[in-house]
């Protein structure tokens, strides 16, 4: 394996996941930054295991001992090597935001980028497994999710795939800590302006916003053959607004869906059930448990909890609040990316991946 970039949070996840797999060997690793600085970072005494890898510079790297590679690495990065390493056969994970678009105006517009690959967009296959696990298995290029997408579409991928929700009714109400902001220092990251705060951002047009309805609308067109709602031509959007809570990681998903059919409301824990129940990192909670931060902390699982509202209560029409809960850092990220990296070498899925949970 490679990994290009590693000393992100995103970064150092992946490898503190890498590291324990038993069917995995880190052969190089990269950094953008003068090596000694590597060596001098506490990612070795982190990682003692690294200090036989190949060390250098993504420009001096040789790849051709890895099967995969995966990118940790801001956006706009990726795109510039990909090519390179497909066309030596080696296969790439990329967690940034270079190939989740199928549209590079969408990319460029959000991003303020200029892509250089755009002929690998229709290429790249989206790093969700829930919804993409049959292409995943022969993917060469996948796009990792975002995290915030990742919650958002795990906690309405049930109702999205039945088209029994408003699909142009939908809020989002996103929490994440502060390591979503990444490594670099920033102003707005640091401890004194975050503790004891909370706020909004992104409210003008997140970047998450056009990923999720991207895939949301994909699912929906694929899935519209086998509903009773084959001839709507509605599209799917959603008023998505993300906030900043202070703490270190974790994304809580509050999503608010009005349903088409009054009938539906009692229907929803089965609908729920029957999606999720043999998928390993999916944790329905049953009653009036709700999903918690600090009980998915530093695991690849999601926890998802459904609120039913009734027609009758709130005079409204039936509606439905879905609650997820994730780490930003794991299944919104580095654990996914391993996740997805197991299904394409036909590893169990969960390998590498078991008993990732911190406590408190």
């Amino acid at each position: 394996m490679g990994v290009v970039g590693c000393l992100g949070y995103t970064g150092l996840e992946l490898i503190r996941i890498l590291v324990r797999h038993p069917g995995v060997l880190i052969k190089v690793v990269t950094l953008r930054e003068p090596l000694q600085r590597f060596r001098d970072d506490k990612v070795f005494t982190m990682f003692p295991e690294l200090s036989s890898c190949r060390v250098s510079t993504i420009e001096d790297a040789d790849f051709r001992d890895c099967s995969v590679v995966f990118f940790a690495t801001p956006h706009g990065i990726a795109m510039k090597w990909a090519p390179k390493l497909l066309s030596i056969g080696v296969r790439v994970i990329d967690l940034s935001a270079d190939f989740r678009f199928k549209n590079k105006e969408t990319f460029e517009g959000f991003y303020g980028l200029k892509h250089h690959s755009p002929k690998l967009l229709h290429e790249s296959v989206y790093g969700l497994p829930e919804i993409n696990r049959d292409k995943l298995t022969n993917a060469n290029l996948v796009a990792m999710p975002g995290c915030y997408p990742t919650a958002v579409i795990l906690g309405l991928l049930p109702l999205l795939e039945r088209n029994i929700i408003e699909e142009d009714n939908v809020i989002a109400d996103c929490k994440s800590g502060i390591s979503g902001a990444g490594r670099s220092s920033k102003v707005s990251s640091l401890f004194g302006e975050t503790y004891e705060s909370f706020k909004a951002y992104g409210t003008n047009g997140h970047r998450h916003k056009p990923e999720i309805c991207e895939v949301a609308q994909t699912i929906i067109e694929k899935n519209k053959i086998r509903s009773d709602n084959q001839n709507l031509k509605t599209q799917f959007d959603i008023i998505f607004i993300p906030h900043l809570i202070p703490m270190f990681r974790g994304i809580f998903a509050t999503l608010y869906v009005k349903l088409k059919s009054d009938s539906y409301i009692d229907k929803l824990t089965k609908i729920y059930t029957d999606k999720y129940k043999k998928e390993k990192f999916i944790k329905l909670l049953e009653g009036d448990k709700v999903p918690n931060t600090s009980l998915v902390k530093g695991s690849n699982e999601v926890h998802i909890s459904i609120v039913k509202v009734s027609k009758k209560k709130e005079g409204l029409g039936s509606s439905a609040v879905i609650l997820v809960a994730e780490d930003n850092l794991v299944k919104g990220a580095a654990g996914q990316a391993v996740q997805v990296m197991n299904t394409m070498l036909n590893f169990e899925e969960e390998e590498g991946l078991k008993g990732l949970f911190w406590s408190p």
